[in-house]
């Protein structure tokens, strides 16, 4: 699969799916299979089961997932934040504690 591919049937997962491929009869959704060839989108169906009644059940990808994937993609966020001290080095931490007298400050941490 060419990168151009795994890009589009993402956005088509971070799109989901339209809400004319869906009929409600009351409590029950029906997804329109035929719908969903016709507009290219049965790759966005994870599995089909039937429930104890015997009726189908439908699982399609997850869109917020789909757009995760996109975002790191396309790089539009850092994935990690790295903090550094002067000049790249260590950071030097100072912890005071609410029940002693406060010791005096030094750049070197002694």
């Amino acid at each position: 699969m060419q990168a151009a591919e795994v890009v589009a049937r993402l956005s088509d997962q971070a799109r989901g799916i339209p809400a004319d491929c869906f009929e409600v009869y009351g409590a029950l959704i029906s997804v329109d299979f035929d719908k969903l060839r016709e507009y290219g989108l049965m790759h966005l169906i994870k599995k089909v089961s039937y429930d104890t009644e015997g009726r189908p059940r439908v699982e399609f990808y997850d869109a917020q997932t789909a757009l995760a994937h996109l975002f790191k993609l396309h790089s539009l966020g850092p994935e990690r934040v790295e903090h550094s001290g002067p000049d790249g080095g260590a950071l030097t931490v100072r912890v005071e504690y609410a029940d002693a007298e406060p010791a005096p400050y030094s750049e070197d941490g002694e």
